[in-house]
Order: C-alpha cells, then sequence, then structure tokens
C-alpha cells in the first residue's frame, strides 16, 4: 500500500483485538467440541495473524507513521436467525469454512450451526439477547 500511496495520504487498516467477538467464538468452539471437530478447525480464525496487538509493529515496518484509534461496542441479537446470518455468511462459521475442506461436507455444517443456534436461542431466552462484544480499532498509517 505505501508504494501505491500518493504523497500525503493515508491508508487505514481497520481489525480487531483477538478478544473481540468471545461469545460468539465460545459458543462455536462448544459446538465444534460437541462434534468431535478436528484440532486444526480450532485454529481457523484469523485473530491470531494480524490484529489491535500485533499490527502497529508490522506496519511500522513499512509506514514512518502509524496511529491506533480503538473503540468498543457491542452487538446484541434478540432474534437467532441475524445472528446466524452474521455467524455463517458473515465470518464463515468463525473462518472454520473459508478455505474448502473435503473432510466436512454440507451435513457438517448444518449440525454445527444447528448446536450454535440452540445455544444461542437459549441465551436470548434467559438474557433478553445475545450479546457480542466487539473492540475494534483502526491503524492510520503514512
Amino acid at each position: 500500500m505505501r508504494r501505491v500511496m500518493r504523497p500525503g495520504g493515508i491508508f487505514q487498516l481497520t481489525t480487531d483485538r483477538p478478544d473481540s467477538m468471545l461469545e460468539m467464538y465460545d459458543v462455536h468452539f462448544a459446538a465444534l467440541r460437541a462434534l468431535d471437530a478436528p484440532d486444526d478447525l480450532f485454529k481457523a480464525t484469523p485473530k491470531g495473524r494480524l490484529s489491535l496487538d500485533t499490527g502497529a509493529s508490522q506496519l511500522a515496518e513499512h509506514f514512518e507513521h502509524v496511529e491506533k484509534v480503538t473503540w468498543q461496542d457491542q452487538l446484541r441479537f434478540t432474534d437467532t436467525a441475524p445472528f446466524m446470518r452474521f455467524y455463517e455468511v458473515g465470518h464463515n462459521h468463525c473462518c472454520a469454512s473459508s478455505v474448502p475442506d473435503s473432510r466436512f461436507d454440507d451435513g457438517f455444517y448444518a449440525r454445527l450451526r444447528g448446536l450454535v443456534e440452540t445455544e444461542v436461542l437459549r441465551r436470548i431466552q434467559a438474557d433478553g439477547y445475545f450479546a457480542v462484544t466487539k473492540f475494534t480499532g483502526s491503524f492510520l498509517c503514512r
């Protein structure tokens, strides 16, 4: 990005902390355990690659100035359907389905979604909503 930026330009990279959206990941990992999923599916998340914790030092190798701006918010789902779309489409089953894998057919992901949806519904019924806490931010690079 630095090579193609015009002079005075700003590159913005938005990401999150490794502990962002833990509620979703906790439900997801519990469902994977219930399905006796292989260990590598538990490592499919991108959280260790580039995050608010690691990004500044990685970007500083390429930019003279790196500023981090952070914020926290929370999604509250009162219905399972929007959450399930967020989980399945927006986050590819917490990245478990990001790369095609012949070990898992549509039935595996249907069972996974069923377990996740059941737990999310249980929490909605108990608390009135299912919360997903987000720790997000951007790096502004010059």
